[in-house]
């Protein structure tokens, strides 16, 4: 099995396997049918319309006279009655990458972070359209491929679903994919920039970021980012400029969006970007909640867990917390924060014991409810095995 996933409503289990896929009915514990698939399959993706629930299948790439085709197939999930799924297939001129859609189910788009052909010095390549953001509609026939972006993946759709977020590298674009020339960034102008796409009108808005791209998440209204420059993105890999002293943790930043912050927000609409003020903060773990608030584990330089911190989007403050944890989340009401907070190892003949206490809270300082667990395997070595800052 390759990958599986369940429909939207809970209803079907679709496994996609190397060369084909299978539709699971589990509320009566059978098989629809299969699906053969043109290639390995690499992501799946849900559609629902007035016209039924699918599921799309992304093939993997393939290279036709060093140009890029991956494989969609289209599986109509149908009803419990249906003898077997009908399917269509189609290609889209672009590298595999993750399948967002749109909530109505109408239009996806799919962009990779970086699509390039592994082939000899020798070879003079013709991919001239590097890393799109491909446009596919599903209508009642099934898919099609409607046009390439210029842009990089990969691509976020924000809460309001009004737009798809994705990026512009000006070096690797082709000008022939602007429908608005005016739009071409310049020679002169920064490398980096944020792409903002109307997921209707396709119209495109840019925003220079700078010279490096850093990491990015959505706010949880999709009205803006986090931006976090202390770490910076590769493309193929991303790297982090940080460095770990006797004093801790110390953070080289670069400027984005005309600021040398190292942890700010931008608002997609106004197209502005704030600093948050307060302790410096980063994306390394965090939740969000229902209310907006952000609640980020700054990693600790001994390698136990981070510290906690608040983040107030809305008034782009950041507050210390004043406690460290082993990790942190969120339950699935958006409100109720998991503190996973250490305890001194557990003693018991000789052995040592890792434990630990469950915090379940609103506000990240008070617990509602709690959890004690211990772990039932000793720690090897002893005592000793806590020495050096191990996290016991």
């Amino acid at each position: 099995v390759t990958l599986f996933q369940l429909s939207p409503d809970d209803r079907v289990l679709v496994v996609a396997l190397a060369n084909r896929a299978v539709v699971l009915d589990v509320v009566a514990g059978a098989s629809r049918g299969d699906v053969p698939l043109a290639s390995r399959p690499t992501h799946l993706a849900f559609s629902t319309t007035a016209a039924g629930t699918r599921a799309i299948v992304v093939g993997s790439t393939r290279w036709v006279d060093h140009e890029p085709a991956t494989a969609l197939t289209s599986i109509e999930l149908g009803a419990p009655s249906a003898a077997s799924p009908r399917a269509t297939t189609i290609d889209v001129p672009n590298c595999e990458a993750p399948l967002t859609m749109l909530p109505d189910g109408s239009r996806g788009f799919l962009s990779p972070t970086y699509c390039e052909e592994s082939v000899p010095a020798t070879v003079q390549k013709t991919w001239t359209n590097p890393d799109p953001v491909s446009v596919v509609d599903v209508g009642a026939a099934g898919l099609t491929f409607v046009k390439n972006l210029p842009g990089f993946g990969p691509v976020a759709l924000n809460g309001r679903a009004d737009k798809v977020i994705a990026y512009l590298d000006a070096k690797r674009i082709d000008p022939s994919m602007f429908d608005d020339k005016s739009q071409i960034p310049s020679d002169a102008a920064d490398p980096y920039h944020l792409l903002a796409i109307d997921p209707h009108t396709l119209k495109l808005s840019l925003f220079p970021i700078g010279h490096e791209l850093p990491r990015f998440a959505m706010s949880i209204d999709g009205r803006g980012l986090l931006v976090d420059a202390s770490v910076h993105v590769f493309r193929a890999e991303a790297k982090a400029s940080i460095t770990l002293g006797a004093d801790g943790l110390s953070v080289t930043a670069s400027g984005v969006f005309g600021s040398d912050a190292p942890f700010g927000y931008f608002d997609i609409d106004a197209g502005r970007f704030t600093a948050f003020q307060g302790p410096q903060v980063g994306l390394d773990r965090f939740v969000q909640t229902a209310d907006g608030h952000v609640y980020a584990l700054r990693t600790r330089s001994d390698g136990l867990g981070g510290d906690l911190f608040g983040v107030d989007v809305a008034r782009h403050t950041t507050t210390d917390l004043g406690r460290s944890l082993r990790d942190i989340g969120v339950m699935a009401d958006e409100r109720t924060l998991l503190l996973r907070i250490r305890l001194p190892a557990a003693s018991i003949d000789g052995n040592l014991f890792t434990q630990e206490q469950v915090c379940f809270s609103t506000d990240a300082r008070t617990c509602s409810a709690t959890i004690d667990y211990r772990s039932t395997i000793p720690l090897p070595g002893g005592a000793a095995s806590c020495a050096g800052g191990h996290d016991c």
